[in-house]
């Protein structure tokens, strides 16, 4: 028989199967935001999703970059990234995650696979209270446009991994070994 349960004790939840304990997870975590602009978009995410939808915001920059280079219309708050460019979006957030927490910034699936955007840099360490930042890069041949209050990135939040590295004369051997790119197969 199966069953799900709660452990307030420990704080977990455990599947049992027969007479074997499996830990599922743990009490959802909070995590704190502050809004740096009235009109910046609160992170979401849909059920079973890892990733935290992020939403591009016009800020000053914006404004003075692009109509300097022609690429906005104002009217419309639409941006066109053109080939090989890229451009570091404002969030209008702050975000505080707590002691032992990161943010992976991450580039939506559509974006990157449908458009070739990518995202560059990206990782957010928790002592880090700025404003969170995307910088998109164009991969494509063509103008990718980006409207005010897309998503533009998804946040990944993991547990930090505790360790250090250690300096060792000699290495495991594996199958693998010391083959590179693409040696796993397809």
């Amino acid at each position: 028989m199966n069953e799900v349960y709660y452990d307030e004790k420990a704080d977990r939840t455990f599947w049992l199967q027969g007479s074997m304990k499996r830990y599922i997870s743990e009490k959802p975590q909070a995590f704190k935001y502050k809004k740096l602009q009235t009109a910046a978009f609160h992170p979401t995410k849909e059920n079973g999703d890892i990733g935290w939808d992020l939403r591009c915001l016009e800020d000053e920059n914006f404004r003075n970059y692009f109509t300097e280079l022609g690429q906005i219309n104002t009217r419309e708050k639409i941006l066109e990234l053109s080939p090989g460019s890229r451009y570091t979006f404002s969030t209008g957030l702050a975000i505080e995650l707590p002691l032992g927490y990161n943010g992976i910034l991450k580039p939506r699936s559509g974006l990157a696979v449908k458009n070739g955007v990518c995202v560059l840099a990206g990782v957010i360490d928790n002592g880090y209270r700025g404003e969170v930042k995307i910088c998109l890069l164009n991969t494509s041949a063509r103008t990718i446009r980006i409207d005010i209050g897309d998503k533009i990135a998804q946040m990944i939040i993991v547990k930090e991994c505790k360790g250090q590295f250690i300096e060792a004369d000699e290495l495991n051997d594996t199958s693998r070994g010391e083959k590179g790119f693409g040696s796993t197969g397809k």
